[in-house]
């Protein structure tokens, strides 16, 4: 199943993740066609210089989508995709964070809380 993954650009801070799970737990509770989870985890990426930040957190969203069918088949996904990044580009203008979306583990895009942000959605499903 290919997935959707909405992240903090780099290395999330604690007041970042702090606005990611208020506004985003609202959304796991329920209501989608596909399922959706909150992500809160480190990754040891190891320091290779001075400076280097040794462990990234990776915060943010993730959806799990159903292969791409006919228009028809997927008018749920897309209405998932619509709310969800609706509410992340929400989160991007009032908490001033910048979200990397990425696609089948390959980046697409970022949302900046801009009326532009909507182009992701065109990006995945077209007009």
């Amino acid at each position: 199943m290919p997935a959707l993954r909405i992240y903090v650009e780099g290395s999330a801070s604690d007041e970042d993740a702090a606005a990611c799970r208020e506004r985003f737990g609202e959304l796991v509770g329920g209501g989608w066609s596909n399922s959706v989870a909150f992500v809160d985890q480190y990754d040891n990426i190891g320091a290779t210089n001075r400076g280097d930040l040794a462990v990234l957190r990776t915060v943010g969203l993730h959806m799990d989508l159903p292969d791409p069918g006919p228009a028809e088949s997927d008018a749920d996904a897309r209405r998932d995709v619509d709310r969800l990044l609706a509410a992340a580009s929400d989160l991007a203008r009032e908490a001033e964070i910048e979200f990397v979306v990425e696609y089948r583990e390959e980046e697409i895009g970022y949302l900046t809380g801009v009326a532009d942000d909507s182009r992701v959605v065109h990006m995945l499903f077209g007009s």
